[in-house]
């Protein structure tokens, strides 16, 4: 199976490597919730010219906040990127918008065993 995977890195904040097919996935990791919507704008504009020409999929694995009643983890989550910070826990409204703004559409919000969940998001056409 590692076969089939080739790990690349780049600079999110100027250029990314460009997506090959559309079976390319780019992965963030506990990334956007340090940044100001702003600075995810950024990186997302950075993602959309490399996943221009494909169909390439995004994962986020980051926290997800609850719309009302958050999660107590999420809630000092949330006050740790405050205090230090430019980011904050966003709720799925939230991302929605962040990522429609910047031409993405969420496919999927996946639950895993952590706090955090995974968001597929696909580049709008």
């Amino acid at each position: 199976m590692l076969a089939r995977i080739d790990f690349q890195g780049g600079n999110m904040f100027g250029s990314l490597p460009t997506a090959a097919s559309d079976n390319d996935l780019f992965v963030f990791s506990a990334i956007f919730h340090c940044l100001s919507d702003e600075e995810c704008t950024t990186i997302l504009s950075n993602l959309k010219t490399v996943t221009a020409t494909h169909q390439s999929s995004v994962l986020f694995a980051d926290a997800v906040a609850e719309e009302t009643h958050i999660n107590p983890t999420i809630a000092a989550f949330d006050m740790q990127m405050l205090i230090g910070t430019s980011g904050r826990e966003r709720t799925p409204s939230e991302w929605k918008q962040l990522l429609e703004n910047a031409g993405f559409e969420i496919v999927e919000i996946m639950n895993v065993r952590t706090f955090a969940k995974f968001i597929i998001a696909k580049a709008l056409r």
